[in-house]
Formats: C-alpha cells, structure tokens, sequence
C-alpha cells in the first residue's frame, strides 16, 4: 500500500513537471553570426576586395537564415499551444534583432555595390 501511495505521488509530481517541460521555449540553441561582415567602401575597394566580401555576406545570410529557421522550429514545436507573453516577447526580440541584423548588412552591401559599379562602369 505505501509503494503504491509513493508510486502515486511520484506520477502524480511527473505530470506536474511534464507540462512545465513542454511549454519551455528554448531559443538558446538558436546560432546568429557573431558579427556582421565588413563592407568595404565601394568607392574605393578593389574587385578582389568586393569578391571577398560578397562570400562574407552570403555566409552571413546563409548563418542568419539557419538561426531564424531555428527560432521557428523553437516556436513550431509548441504546436497549437500558445506562448506566453514573456516567450512571445523572447521570440521576437531574437526574430526581430536577426532581421534588422541583416536588413543593415544588406543595405550596407547595396551601397558598396553601387558606388563600386559607379566607379567601374560597364
């Protein structure tokens, strides 16, 4: 009779923590770029120079991608169940930081890229 008092007591304390487990969002496995690339300047930069920081960019976005597709797994793992605000606010904070991240790379490269087509034509 006590074993199956502790044995109740136990399963009964297990579906208290599962739930507790499930509902965890864990972004913390979610990877972005340390930093951004460095753009040179365009004006100025040599075509060995705009190569090199093509592939610096593209590595970067393809990195920024896999860390956002990791914030929506995170966030798909829930299923239908809803987040909590403080875990909506953590998932968006992360999202939105990625995104504006590399929407500044992006428009950091577009200007190197113009002034660098300016500067050689054709």
């Amino acid at each position: 009779m006590r074993g199956l008092v502790i044995g109740s007591i136990l399963l009964g304390a297990a579906a208290v923590v599962s739930p507790a487990q499930a509902t965890e969002l864990d972004i913390s496995k979610c990877v972005f770029p340390a930093q951004a690339p460095t753009v040179p300047d365009g004006s100025v930069a040599s075509q060995d120079e705009m190569v090199a920081a093509s592939a610096a960019v593209k590595a970067y976005v393809t990195e920024n991608e896999s860390g956002l597709a990791c914030l929506d797994a995170a966030k798909a793992a829930f299923g239908e169940e809803p987040l909590t605000e403080e875990q909506h606010a953590s998932y968006a904070r992360a999202y939105n930081t990625a995104v504006d991240a590399a929407k500044q790379v992006g428009d950091n490269w577009n200007v190197a890229v113009r002034a660098f087509k300016a500067k050689n034509p054709g």
